[in-house]
């Protein structure tokens, strides 16, 4: 009984590609120069490094949320699990470098986006959470109706708050807060609480910044 033994060095030619190719490939993740542009003018890389790093010396300083270096880092152990199988699976044959580097660069994308979806503290100041509130024709409703009923009650009970009214001419008189006023009152401060509770993230306002952040795969002597 005779063995042949043909040699058409497939798995080493291919092993040989891949090993060259993984020199060559390079991994980015973030908000890159040709994606930075938003729909209002302004630059998503500038607006990223400002929450990255903070600005305090702006007025009013803008305190530090970074999102990409605390994102990536807590995705750390998935993208090396990733990378151990891909290469694994790059030196078998059975995968390609580039796709390899997709899911890591999946695995850090993940990462970041639970950490912006985390509301990243400090909270929000007031006035901020007001404005984006003032942007809908609901937010308005529900400020201006509270701001209504805030200057009708008094801060030390509201079973003594009386207010002026104009009656005839040049004439006032005191018109007594009633229950129903009060409790219409605390309605509306409630909406305003409920609207402003967990809803306004400090990273996610228009959703263009987290839109603008991606993965790039670089492979060397690729176009």
């Amino acid at each position: 009984m005779s063995l042949t033994v043909v040699d058409n060095r497939r798995g080493y030619d291919t092993l040989l590609r891949n090993i060259e190719a993984l020199r060559g490939a390079n991994l980015t993740v973030g908000i890159h120069g040709d994606d930075a542009a938003r729909n209002d003018g302004g630059s998503n890389v500038l607006i990223g490094a400002v929450h990255e790093f903070g600005a305090p010396g702006h007025k009013p300083p803008i305190p530090q949320r970074a999102f990409l270096r605390p994102g990536v880092g807590s995705a750390g152990p998935e993208i090396g699990r990733v990378a151990m199988d891909g290469l694994r699976a790059v030196i078998a044959g059975t995968d390609r470098p580039a796709r390899v580097l997709e899911r890591m660069g999946n695995a850090a994308l993940a990462g970041i986006y639970k950490r912006i979806d985390s509301n990243i503290g400090p909270a929000l100041a007031k006035a901020t959470i007001e404005g984006r509130m003032r942007r809908t024709q609901k937010g308005r409703k529900a400020l201006n109706m509270a701001a209504k009923y805030s200057r009708l009650l008094s801060r030390s009970g509201y079973k003594f708050v009386r207010r002026q009214q104009p009656f005839g001419k040049g004439t006032w008189k005191q018109q007594k807060v009633t229950t129903k006023t009060v409790a219409t009152a605390k309605r509306a401060f409630a909406r305003v609480q409920k609207m402003q509770s967990g809803r306004f993230t400090a990273l996610n306002d228009t959703g263009q910044l987290k839109q603008s952040i991606a993965y790039k795969v670089h492979m060397r002597g690729a176009s």
